[in-house]
């Protein structure tokens, strides 16, 4: 079985991303995608296709149908079927295939340990090589676990984006595995980041899969210190000060390590972040810990971090005790190899933000001088603090330029980026950095994801929706951003380098089109188009995301099929971050869906969508299905209300409408009973009785109130209003009173206390008997309600229920004699009535 299941994921996996374009004039032949476009077609500028739709279990996804245990399948398919996952990125299909391929490796002896080496001959283009004994020998190359392990730990472009616990734990097992089963080394920067993204999670837990590291690789690993100073890093990304100090002391108590200046630096560097507002103080009591356990000064990072934290809080006093010891440090480094050149920037950079902050832009431009003269490689981050001058106009193309000059330094993309992103931010600072993005196209300088989001939200955001001009300009923006990203994939530039487009950027842009284009196949295709690409860079869904814009997202749609299809990039794009509750917004909006030639919620859409919750072992619920129960019996209700004053035409229409409303929640019901997974609640059922009620199917309501009425579930207060509605409409007296006979003499049970009809089951059974005809028995359950002694069993008439009787006497001629009784027992819901009536005759211009 799961050997049928492998092999047709691969199959299946054939459809999923196109070979990646690496230059713009190599993406397409046509135009680029905007929003006036007159195309039909979907726009082929997108990294990857935006037609991809995810295969269904019946092509072999093996998230939904691999059981729990299983015996290992052959070597080779398991690899297969792993390295398709990745090269996929499917996050679920990893989880799931990744424990099948680590099985059949345990299983597959000594032969198996030759997996991840290259064949003696070249191998051909498949991924395995027949021999004469027909078994396969599989080729899976070294850095397929590293791409699995970096995929499982991308958080899209946010540093400090959640991570689902579930795929941290899974990267961590895999790189142990790597050392452990697989006898491969991880790249250092593997094993940061590992370290960092399991330190979010829990200190405990990054400590104790460090103290595995240290048995796994023995007395040949090493920078131990480091991990356990990027532990430090992490729970100061998280605020996690006790973290913090409980990984100190574990080092303390280590018998091999012991704390170190790289394990304190880290330390007192966290507690400089962003997450600890106010003074340094805690820094400052660190540092004095620190010299007292350890024997440790502070060093160049130490010292810069306390000077920004000092200057963040406003303490110039404080950031002044530290001037003279950064600048003996920062002339000790000239002669030092070992400081990192990015640390010794960072302190000019303090060191120069303390003299603007203190005496102005001149006094830092004479102190970066000063420290060039002294020989100190100065570099373009220096121009940041500068930069930060109180009361100075902002640096245009030019004066950059000639900033740099006078400082002999070569400027980067990332302080041009920088300008723009600050001209950007200022209220009237649109054009200004349009021109700008113009001399930096010029010069041919990239612009960074953080200029190009500013500039983007500059373009889009607002209170107003933009223009379509201005949209045009930030997919321009966007293109640029991304062919860069292209060029540095194809000039092979380090990881660390790479300039991705982020989650900002395309909310920006989602959130721009939908607000300008509405409605149509242009705004759709550049929806698909941004979706596609959201894919191909691994973003992952934010909850704001899920919130606010998914809603829109539907809204834009011109047909069923599109939001169907629509429906299925966002499940592309990151299945893992849709939850219940995601899902259930999406079940929402779908419910809503109306278009003029498909007015209706399309059932068959409805239940791919809950197909899709089964595969990825999400729980489907009753409310799941009330929701479109409810949905139905509001659209049947629509048509009731419209139909009184329709033509006769009109009135066929509708009626036909409500007919295709009928059959599709008889198709639903029908699911329901068939789902044996499925615990049904009283309120899907109620939504169920609702819907039949509306759409005159009285019979079908009668035989829901049964189910409810004999304990499967059981009904609530809802449940016998909704009951006595029916009979009432359906004008069956007789049933009525089975329903209220049943209501009343109801046994308790240890999980069931009595039941008590409340206000509204009383006002529906007056409504009922009166509606049936009965109107006297209407009265006398009327009076009843005034003159009952246990109020414990009988509760008095509101004024919802006074109204009710009130509106059936006059259709009896029986006004007075009613408006007597609740003027005599009712005194206080007789003068709202009074009150009610006055405004009614009272004329409109008062």
């Amino acid at each position: 079985m799961l050997r049928q299941t492998l092999r047709r994921v691969e199959q299946s996996a054939q459809c999923q991303i196109l070979p990646l374009a690496t230059k713009r004039s190599a993406l397409t032949p046509h135009s680029l995608p905007t929003l006036k476009n007159k195309r039909t077609s979907i726009p082929r500028r997108s990294i990857a296709s935006s037609s991809r739709v995810r295969a269904e279990p019946d092509d072999g996804l093996v998230s939904s149908i691999i059981p729990s245990r299983t015996r290992a399948e052959p070597l080779a398919v398991a690899a297969n079927s792993f390295t398709r996952a990745i090269s996929n990125k499917d996050v679920l299909l990893i989880r799931h295939v990744y424990p099948i391929f680590k099985e059949s490796f345990l299983e597959s002896g000594p032969g198996g340990r030759s997996i991840f080496s290259a064949p003696a001959t070249p191998p051909s283009t498949s991924m395995f090589n027949w021999t004469r004994k027909t078994q396969f020998e599989p080729i899976l190359p070294p850095k397929t676990l590293h791409e699995a392990i970096s995929f499982l730990l991308r958080a899209g472009g946010h540093r400090n984006a959640a991570l689902p616990s579930q795929d941290v734990k899974l990267a961590a097992d895999m790189l142990l595995d790597m050392i452990i089963l697989y006898k491969l080394e991880p790249p250092s920067t593997l094993i940061h980041s590992v370290v960092l993204a399991l330190s979010k999670l829990d200190a405990n837990e990054a400590v104790t899969w460090l103290r595995k590291l240290e048995e796994a690789q023995g007395s040949q690993g090493g920078n131990f210190d480091k991990h356990y100073a990027t532990v430090i890093v992490g729970l100061g990304l998280v605020g996690d000060v006790e973290g913090m100090q409980s990984v100190l002391e574990a080092v303390r108590n280590h018998p091999r390590l012991s704390p170190s200046i790289t394990l304190w630096t880290a330390y007192i560097c966290a507690l400089g972040s962003g997450r600890f507002r106010g003074p340094p103080v805690e820094m400052e009591l660190a540092i004095q810990e620190m010299k007292r356990t350890d024997g440790f000064e502070p060093n160049l990072p130490i010292i810069s971090e306390l000077m920004f934290r000092y200057q963040a809080s406003n303490d110039l006093d404080g950031s002044k005790r530290h001037v003279d010891t950064l600048r003996t440090l920062l002339h000790a480094s000239e002669s030092s190899t070992s400081l990192d050149p990015a640390d010794i920037s960072r302190a000019m950079s303090a060191l120069i933000r303390h003299e603007v902050l203190t005496s102005g832009y001149d006094a830092g431009l004479l102190q970066a001088l000063a420290l060039r003269r002294a020989g100190l490689p100065l570099d373009s981050h220096v121009i940041r603090p500068l930069m930060d001058a109180p009361n100075l106009p902002l640096l245009n193309a030019e004066s950059l330029q000639s900033l740099a000059e006078t400082l002999d330094i070569e400027l980067g993309g990332e302080i041009w980026s920088e300008l723009l992103s600050r001209t950007a931010r200022r209220d009237d600072g649109l054009p200004a950095a349009l021109d700008l993005y113009d001399e930096m196209k010029r010069r041919d300088i990239f612009i960074s994801k953080k200029g190009a989001d500013r500039l983007i939200y500059a373009l889009c955001g607002g209170s107003e929706p933009p223009t379509v001009e201005s949209v045009e300009q930030a997919l321009d923006v966007y293109y640029d951003l991304r062919d860069n990203y292209l060029k540095q994939i194809s000039r092979r530039v380090s990881p660390k380098r790479l300039n991705p487009p982020d989650f900002g950027i395309f909310m920006s842009l989602l959130r721009s089109i939908i607000r300008t284009g509405g409605p149509s196949q242009e705004t759709i295709d550049l929806v698909y188009m941004l979706l596609s690409d959201m894919k191909y860079f691994s973003i992952r869904l934010e909850p704001s995301f899920m919130e606010s814009l998914l809603p829109k997202l539907f809204r834009v749609c011109t047909s069923q099929e599109t939001a169907l299809k629509l429906w299925n990039h966002i499940r592309d794009i990151d299945p893992v971050s849709l939850d219940e509750s995601g899902y259930s917004a999406v079940l929402e909006e779908f419910s809503k869906l109306s278009f003029p030639n498909d007015p209706l919620p399309s059932l068959p859409s409805y239940l791919e969508i809950i197909k899709t919750m089964r595969e990825n072992d999400i729980p489907v619920t009753s409310y799941i299905y009330n929701i479109l129960f409810r949905r139905y019996a509001t659209l049947a209700k629509e048509i009731i209300d419209e139909s009184y004053s329709a033509s006769s035409e009109r009135a066929e229409e509708l009626d036909q409408r409500r007919l295709r409303i009928l059959d599709a929640v008889k198709k639903l019901h029908v699911n329901v009973r068939m789902d044996a997974m499925l615990v049904p609640t009283t309120s899907m059922m109620n939504g169920l009785m609702w819907a039949y009620s509306h759409l005159g199917a009285y019979q079908e309501a009668f035989t829901v109130w049964d189910e409810l009425a004999y304990g499967r579930p059981g009904f609530d207060h809802a449940s016998l209003s909704i009951a006595l509605d029916v009979c009432g409409f359906a004008g069956d007296s007789g049933a009525a009173d089975k329903v209220w006979r049943r209501a009343r003499t109801m046994k308790p049970s240890k999980h069931h206390p009595p039941f008590v009809p409340n206000e509204n089951n009383w006002t529906s059974l007056i409504e009922c008997r009166a509606r049936t005809g009965r109107y006297e028995s209407a009265v006398s359950a009327f009076k009843e309600m005034l003159t009952a002694e246990d109020r414990a069993t009988t509760p008095l008439p509101d004024l919802k229920c006074a109204t009710v009787m009130l509106r059936f006497a006059g259709y009896a001629n029986d006004t007075e004699r009613i408006s007597r009784l609740i003027q005599n027992h009712l005194p206080d819901i007789y003068q709202q009535l009074q009150e009610v009536e006055e405004q009614k005759l009272k004329p409109p211009d008062e």
